[in-house]
C-alpha cells in the first residue's frame, strides 16, 4: 500500500494523474489521467504498437493470431474490475 501511494505521489508530481474523491465511497479516493496523463499515455500506447507490429513481422500467421488472441485475453483481464478482498479472522473455513 505504501508502495502504491508513493507511487501516486510520484505521478501527481510529475502532473500526469490526479487524486479525486471516489463518489461511490467517501473514504477512497480516485487516480485520474490529467490532459498531460493522456497525451503521455498515447505517446507511449502508439510507441508499444509501433514496436509490436515491427515484431510481430517475423511471425507467422498463425503466431500472430495466436498474440492477438493471447493481447485480447490480457487486454479483458485487465480491463475487469479487481474481486474484493474480505479480510479473514484467521480461522479455517469449514
Amino acid at each position: 500500500m505504501a508502495t502504491a501511494s508513493r507511487t501516486v505521489d510520484a505521478l501527481v508530481g510529475a502532473d500526469l494523474v490526479r487524486r479525486e474523491p471516489d463518489p461511490q465511497d467517501a473514504r477512497a479516493v480516485r487516480v485520474v489521467l490529467t490532459a498531460r496523463g493522456r497525451r503521455e499515455h498515447k505517446v507511449r500506447y502508439d510507441r508499444f504498437l509501433r514496436a509490436l507490429e515491427r515484431l510481430s513481422n517475423d511471425l507467422s500467421e498463425v503466431e500472430r493470431r495466436q498474440l492477438a488472441d493471447a493481447l485480447e485475453t490480457l487486454g479483458r483481464l485487465f480491463a475487469e474490475p479487481e474481486p474484493q478482498v474480505r479480510a479473514s479472522s484467521g480461522r479455517p473455513k469449514s
